[in-house]
């Protein structure tokens, strides 16, 4: 009998493979607030176990330069930086990829 090793996927991975199973619409702006609510929720005492929502969102910082202090504008300049939001979205999932942080 063969035996498959089952690697798990990041949460970032997950909700970025299917965002309507995981958000209300599957919009880019729906997925980036659900790993900010991630990410405040981790601050506020929770102890994840897997952080890629943060890494995720330190990466869209260094993209768009940190300059964008209010969600709305990171989102904005996000977008325009990929065309479109499924560009976007694309992107983000192709860097959780690389994200390997399941304890």
């Amino acid at each position: 009998m063969a035996v498959y090793e089952i690697e798990p996927f990041n949460i970032a991975l997950c909700v970025c493979s299917r965002p309507q199973m995981y958000t209300a619409s599957g919009s880019l702006g729906e997925v980036l607030a659900l790993f900010e609510g991630y990410d405040v929720a981790s601050k506020l005492g929770a102890s994840p176990k897997d952080n890629s929502p943060a890494q995720i969102l330190c990466w869209i910082d260094e993209l768009v330069d940190s300059e964008c202090p209010f969600p709305k504008d990171r989102f904005v300049t996000l977008v325009s930086k990929f065309s479109t939001e499924a560009a976007a979205l694309a992107a983000i999932s192709t860097y959780a990829q690389t994200l390997n942080n399941i304890s």
